[in-house]
């Protein structure tokens, strides 16, 4: 298994790194659209709405790189194998690339606390062929930073600042 981080350094950014360098840079636009900075290039990712969404890039005339899956939310067919985006657990914040058996290829694990600002990532690295990993791993964090955007106002630190008041609900006379 390798391991990986990913973590928000600002406001609708994070970053994907290994130990020693940044593999990947997500900077969030308004709505789904995000830029993606690596080491070979910088394209923009955008989620396209409707019946079947699906995550297309922008600078290759939106071509789809993960479609949308009837047993998960979506799939990204690579030459040897179909992943599935799945919640891995049902009441915290984990992720994962899983095969259509079930068992999870690459996994992203909120730190301890369960902070929607700090994950490990680990891969099979003998599950994915090396020339593929990067490219998972990237759809995989701009999937999660998405999920990290709905999720924010109810696991953040301002959670109950933000709950409604007890006052208005039912019974509460």
């Amino acid at each position: 298994m390798n391991k990986y981080r990913f973590v928000q350094t600002r406001r609708r950014r994070y970053q994907l790194r290994d130990e020693e360098e940044i593999i990947a840079q997500i900077t969030l636009g308004k709505g789904t659209r995000a830029t993606v900075s690596t080491a070979s290039e910088e394209f923009e990712l955008d989620v396209v709405p409707g019946i079947r969404p699906r995550v297309v890039r922008q600078d290759r005339a939106d071509s789809t790189i993960a479609r949308a899956a009837s047993t998960a939310k979506f799939a990204i067919d690579l030459p040897q194998v179909t992943l599935y985006w799945q919640s891995l657990a049902k009441f915290s914040v984990d992720y994962g690339w899983a095969l259509s058996d079930g068992s999870v290829v690459v996994s992203y694990a909120a730190t301890a606390g369960g902070s929607t600002r700090d994950f490990i990532v680990e891969v099979d690295s003998e599950a994915l062929a090396l020339d593929v990993i990067e490219h998972v791993l990237t759809i995989g964090a701009y999937l999660l930073a998405l999920t990290c955007i709905e999720l924010a106002p109810i696991t953040g630190t301002h959670a109950a600042a933000r709950a409604p008041s007890l006052a208005f609900s039912r019974g509460a006379r």
